[in-house]
């Protein structure tokens, strides 16, 4: 009784519109009725991979379109090479190459302050994994029969495909932007093949943070200090001059800038096969420890 006279009383004072709202609405709910949800969930939800692809969904296409734009506004400076050479001919005499190879230096070396980005995105990825984990969702999917092992794999298997994804799309944006300066449309399949190059830099960088939140979850956050490393060495590391030992800390100095230069197997080769085993850590360290539902 005293309540609803209280509220009562609250609406006569009230405008007339919310106090007609006020009254249709019940205590501590809004003023508009929510719509409810689907009766029944997504059929690619029902799949190993899409709950994991569901929950990254947002993290991916924001990386990948923010990085995409930024690679495509880079790739059209790229006359401004060629403009300063035909201007300045001793330029490109000083600098010891022809206008072709002057613009592969320069998309090389804008293409790989990208990659970095999304060596970045796959760390945040993972991070997100490890939140899901923290939050119970994981651990709920897990009690319902699923194996642990696969469930990781699949998600695995998601960030992968989308890190390979952003660096095509990446790549292509790259190119797309040359070649609309250059007027040679070949410059997207070659700054396609050179971001694929830096995928295994990028993946071993993933498979650093899978490794931290497979074995030392709490240490997870760790990842983080390599991918600040490497954009340190990336921006930093010719104007400081650093040694090559110190260069050869960040896995992205392992990769030759493509397409200016040649692409060497060996040290894709080892940074792949050290990916594969932090990830096979990774794994069983997730299958052996408790997680949290």
């Amino acid at each position: 009784m005293v309540a609803t006279a209280a509220v009562r009383g609250r609406d006569r004072c009230a405008p007339r519109g919310r106090g007609s709202l006020s009254r249709r609405r019940d205590i501590g709910a809004g003023l508009r009725a929510p719509k409810p949800g689907p009766d029944q969930a997504s059929p690619s939800l029902l799949t190993p991979p899409g709950p994991s692809w569901r929950l990254l969904r947002g993290t991916f296409v924001a990386w990948t379109a923010a990085l995409a734009i930024l690679g495509l506004a880079m790739g059209t400076l790229a006359d401004s090479i060629e403009g300063m050479v035909d201007s300045v001919p001793d330029i490109g005499e000083f600098l010891g190459g022809d206008t072709q190879s002057l613009t592969a230096s320069f998309g090389a070396t804008m293409l790989m302050f990208l990659v970095v980005g999304i060596a970045a995105f796959a760390v945040s990825a993972v991070m997100r994994v490890r939140g899901d984990e923290d939050a119970g969702r994981i651990g709920l999917v897990i009690v319902t029969g699923t194996r642990r092992t696969r469930l990781f794999l699949w998600i695995v298997a998601v960030i992968v495909a989308q890190v390979l994804v952003a660096l095509v799309v990446t790549g292509a944006a790259t190119g797309l932007g040359m070649a609309a300066a250059t007027g040679e449309a070949d410059w997207i399949i070659r700054m396609c093949g050179a971001a694929l190059a830096y995928a295994p830099a990028v993946l071993f960088v993933f498979a650093v943070a899978l490794a931290l939140v497979g074995l030392v979850p709490r240490l997870a956050e760790l990842a983080w200090i390599l991918v600040i490393y490497a954009v340190f060495v990336a921006w930093f590391g010719e104007l400081l001059n650093l040694s090559q030992w110190l260069r050869d800390l960040s896995p992205f100095s392992h990769i030759p800038l493509v397409p200016y230069d040649t692409a060497s197997a060996v040290p894709m080769l080892v940074l792949g096969i050290s990916a594969v085993v932090l990830v096979a850590a990774a794994v069983v360290g997730f299958r052996r420890r408790d997680v949290m539902v």
